[in-house]
C-alpha cells in the first residue's frame, strides 16, 4: 500500500522524488517483526505462569 501510494503521488507530482532505500524496508518489517513477537509473546509467558486453577477461579 505504501509503495503504491508513493508512486502515485509521484504520478501526479513528477516533482516530488520516490526514492527508498531498501535498508529503510528492512529496518521497518524487521521492527515491527520484533514488536509483534513482542506483543504476542510476552502476554503467552503470563499466562502460562498462571495456575489454571486460580485463573478459572477469577473468572
Amino acid at each position: 500500500v505504501g509503495i503504491g501510494g508513493a508512486w502515485l503521488v509521484h504520478w501526479v507530482f513528477p516533482i516530488v522524488p520516490v526514492n527508498t532505500p531498501w535498508a529503510y524496508v528492512f529496518a521497518a518489517e524487521l521492527l515491527s517483526a520484533v514488536i509483534g513477537l513482542a506483543c504476542g509473546v510476552l502476554p503467552a509467558l503470563r499466562a502460562a505462569a498462571l495456575d489454571p486453577v486460580v485463573a478459572l477461579r477469577a473468572e
